[in-house]
């Protein structure tokens, strides 16, 4: 059994990478970072302005004593966080984030955060970087404000990666460790083409026999294709309209070891194999045969309460000719989104300051050039908690704006924003009192995957909660900024075309047409 490639950068303690500044000015910071340590002590990455006369802001992330120690020194402020949890004998996985409020790290799933103790008023975290330095082992996966870095100087990945200028003593290849991922994650992949020809293929390894689905095709209609699980029999239904039949295999279970599963489709005929045992399946000729619309899942996923949970790993998956990472696939409130694309020459980072309760932002996203999709499927999402949500739209108004022309497809309002998509544009209207952060707010095309456009979106009122006199707040705001004014900032940027600006006016509520 062959798992997929992973591609690693082994670090000895005199091994660095080095990245220059990316030249875009930002007061917000999201870092990921995978990593496997042969020590527990070193310097996972160092950040500090480039040319720094005298006073420098920096960023430091340690590993001592089998555990992560982050060192932030921005705007005169200084916050040091230690990991709750240990470092893994094996890989990790570090999330950290830096505003000019707050200071959040977190370790393969053990959070731990903390408010600035004073005011920053300006501060870019636009700094170069250097990572690996005195620290052995290896590390696959380092993003910065969701731009994937890459871990070798190689001009092939320039548009989809942000190369370093300089390595020193590493060597990129490929890992001989295995990349699992625990049934008891749902994964969500894409419906493989032709729908109607197929062959999906795992290795799997249960720690305890369950009963229930295991793969479905299962959405909101009644027709489906699904294997269930039922201690040691699989089976594998088909529900089209009135037909509906099924095969099953009972195979031989022994702990620890791994059970070879295949399922094939070639039109009106199926085939389910486990472990070389194979049984087929012949729908009548009339029947049309499209069982998978959009998404197949695999896993822990639950559609009726007699299931129990699956618990287990998944060591390979390969869908017709492509073997997949399980871990780019799972789907939850932070990972959902981890396997987005992103072309660094067209997707442009604007950042925008609101100072009064009352101001009103617009975002714009535009995808003329990626109208050869029929559909793009743009959603938005926003980062907080140190993951990607997908926004909650609320409730639909078209019946309560009906100026507005039949083309917009999607018009959607809450409390918090307002939504308007159509074939071309998507634009979110956000409103002051619902931002009670900085935050990254991302349109994305959940058809294929990609990163449309980010905007980074601060606020100056959270920084004030840290200050225990209001004089000091009130004094602040009238010497930095004068008098609070009412405004609308309307951003636009186009995804896949180098073209982003910005305009201001006066406070305006609602959606503007």
């Amino acid at each position: 059994m062959i798992g997929p490639p992973i591609m690693v950068t082994t670090f000895d303690k005199q091994s660095h990478i080095k990245y220059a500044a990316t030249e875009t000015s930002t007061t917000l910071l999201h870092v990921v970072v995978q990593f496997y340590p042969f020590d527990m002590s070193g310097t996972i990455l160092r950040r500090f302005d480039n040319d720094c006369d005298g006073y420098c802001n920096s960023i430091q992330l340690n590993l001592i004593d089998f555990r992560l120690i982050l060192i932030v020194d921005i705007g005169g402020c200084n916050v040091t966080l230690q990991s709750t949890s240990t470092i893994n004998f094996g890989w990790n996985e570090v999330i950290f984030s830096i505003t000019k409020n707050k200071v959040e790290l977190q370790l393969n799933n053990h959070q731990t955060s903390t408010f600035m103790k004073c005011m920053i008023w300006a501060v870019n975290l636009d700094q170069v970087m250097i990572i690996g330095e005195d620290f052995e082992g290896y590390i696959k996966k380092f993003d910065v404000n969701f731009m994937p870095y890459a871990l070798t100087i190689n001009e092939k990945l320039s548009d989809t990666m942000y190369i370093p200028y300089t390595t020193f003593n590493t060597v990129f290849e490929l890992s001989e460790e295995q990349s699992y991922s625990d049934l008891f994650n749902t994964i969500k992949i894409p419906c493989p083409q032709p729908s109607n020809n197929w062959k999906l293929e795992l290795y799997l390894r249960f720690e305890i026999l369950a009963n229930g689905n295991f793969i479905s095709t299962r959405s909101t209609g009644e027709d489906y294709m699904s294997v269930e699980i039922n201690n040691d029999v699989f089976n594998l239904k088909i529900k089209l309209d009135e037909y509906f039949n099924e095969v099953s295999i009972k195979f031989e279970y022994i702990d620890s070891s791994w059970i070879h599963l295949e399922i094939e489709q070639h039109d009106n005929s199926w085939c389910l194999s486990v472990n070389d045992k194979k049984r087929s399946l012949m729908m009548p000729d009339e029947v049309f045969v499209e069982l998978c619309e959009d998404h197949m899942y695999i896993g822990n996923f639950q559609e009726n309460q007699n299931s129990t949970q699956l618990q287990g790993i998944i060591g390979y998956l390969k869908l017709n000719d492509d073997i997949l990472n399980p871990n780019d696939f799972i789907i939850n409130s932070k990972t959902e989104y981890n396997a987005l694309s992103r072309n660094l020459s067209d997707t442009l980072y604007n950042e925008v300051t609101m100072t009064s309760e009352n101001d009103v932002i617009e975002l714009n996203c535009i995808f003329i050039s990626e109208l050869k999709y029929e559909d793009l499927d743009i959603v938005w999402l926003k980062s907080y908690e140190l993951g990607l949500h997908r926004i909650d739209y609320g409730y639909l108004l078209r019946h309560a704006r009906p100026d507005l022309p039949p083309h917009y497809t999607t018009l959607i309002r809450s409390h918090n924003c307002a939504i308007i998509t159509n074939k071309h544009v998507s634009q979110i209207t956000i409103f002051s009192k619902s931002v009670h952060d900085d935050y990254f707010y991302l349109c994305i095309s959940m058809k294929i995957k990609k990163i449309m456009c980010i905007y980074g979106v601060t606020t100056l009122k959270n920084n004030f909660d840290t200050v225990n006199d209001p004089s000091i707040v009130a004094n602040s705001m009238n010497a930095k900024h004068g008098p609070k004014k009412s405004t609308y900032t309307n951003l636009e940027c186009s995804g896949g075309v180098n073209d982003c600006n910005m305009r201001f006016g006066r406070s305006s509520a609602g959606i503007v047409k």
